[in-house]
């Protein structure tokens, strides 16, 4: 194997490693806000509902990095379609509801879709890193 073609490989780990990181920070504002939600099904009152969406809010925010990230690592890949990073959003009549009625059952709908969220970016994440981990081995096997 040619020279372009290792650096082609590093290349593609370091956008992998990338959007690994990416990922990991969307899912620790989900992880944080399922622990929020946990707290506010708990009787954490209106703080608790404020602090469980304002981390669903951030994970939206860094949720842009992560799908461009992930653009790229497929590109670079050769992949044409992409990996799906499509969490389910809340919508504006869900959260308003958390806040309105704050109880259990609101509590729970919306801790639903926190975990669906977080299973999706999770299971992203472990397939980015398998790859990564693979590209790593066949350097290892190419040097």
């Amino acid at each position: 194997m040619d020279q372009n073609n290792l650096t082609d490989l590093w290349t593609a780990v370091e956008a992998g490693e990338q959007a690994e990181r990416s990922l990991s920070e969307v899912l620790d504002a989900l992880n944080s806000a399922r622990n929020f939600g946990i707290a506010d099904m708990f009787g954490g009152k209106l703080i608790m509902t404020a602090m469980k969406h304002k981390r669903i809010d951030d994970a939206y925010k860094l949720l842009g990095k992560a799908k461009t990230d992930l653009r790229r690592f497929d590109s670079l890949l050769g992949y044409k379609g992409g990996s799906q990073l499509d969490i389910e959003s809340l919508d504006g009549f869900s959260a308003s509801a958390d806040y309105l009625f704050d109880n259990p059952i609101t509590d729970v709908l919306i801790q639903k879709r926190i975990n669906n969220m977080r299973r999706t970016v999770s299971d992203i994440l472990e397939d980015v890193r398998g790859t990564v981990q693979d590209l790593r081995e066949l350097i290892d096997e190419l040097v």
